[in-house]
């Protein structure tokens, strides 16, 4: 059963990092920020000036779809974040209005990262059906295999974290040399976008959960 425990403990250790970036990301949602620009104008702003005019900033309503919707070449944002001024709605949207930029700089490792984004999510699933086809049988080779299917996702998500990293450090130069933020906002906006990228490597495991549930929740009501 030792490589049932390894599969536990990995994902442990995700939902433990989840858990501290939910925390940490919380309280920056109720802090306004003091040039009082909410995330869809912010986002507007940088997309503009790298003449990004044609890349459509939209709302959408739910959870975990903040993000750059490459084959539409528009910047979805949640409600919170595309009407709200708090520090944490600056900082996001700027972030995922910072992937339309590398969209158009046509970086060859965030392209790679979203082709096998299907993958990765793929590969976890299967490793999900996988360990409870070998819970229900206490088949080993099953837990085996989706121990092997489970580590594969983490490694798409590790490169994924290594380009998300990059749009962060990117996101923070443009705020700044922007006058986007003040100065006493600095360590703020630096910790928050931290976080968020260090939330895109963890949080695929929880929208993964949170889609299934929403899957199950549907068939029930049918």
């Amino acid at each position: 059963m030792i490589y049932l425990e390894i599969y536990f403990v990995i994902l442990a250790v995700l939902l433990l990092v989840c858990v501290k970036v939910d925390i940490a990301l919380k309280k920056y949602k109720t802090i306004d920020n003091k040039k009082n620009l909410s995330g869809m104008e912010v986002t507007r702003n940088l997309l503009d000036d790298n003449k990004l005019e044609n890349v459509y900033v939209i709302e959408k309503r739910g959870k975990f779809i903040d993000r750059y919707f490459y084959n539409r070449k528009t910047v979805g944002l949640s409600s919170e974040v595309f009407h709200e001024n708090s520090l944490y709605a600056l900082a996001v949207g700027a972030y995922v209005g910072m992937h339309g930029v590398y969209d158009k700089k046509n970086n060859s490792l965030d392209k790679f990262v979203e082709t096998v984004k299907p993958i990765k999510a793929g590969a976890y699933l299967f490793s999900l059906f996988v360990l409870v086809m070998g819970v229900f049988s206490v088949n080993e080779a099953a837990f085996q295999i989706a121990l092997v299917f489970f580590l594969l996702s983490i490694i798409l998500s590790v490169l994924e974290f290594v380009v998300n990293k990059n749009i962060a450090y990117d996101t923070y130069d443009y705020l700044k040399k922007s006058e986007s933020f003040d100065k006493e906002e600095d360590e703020a906006i630096s910790d928050i976008l931290q976080n968020v990228y260090l939330e895109s490597f963890t949080w695929f495991v929880v929208r993964l959960w949170f889609s299934l549930v929403n899957v199950i929740n549907e068939g029930k009501k049918k």
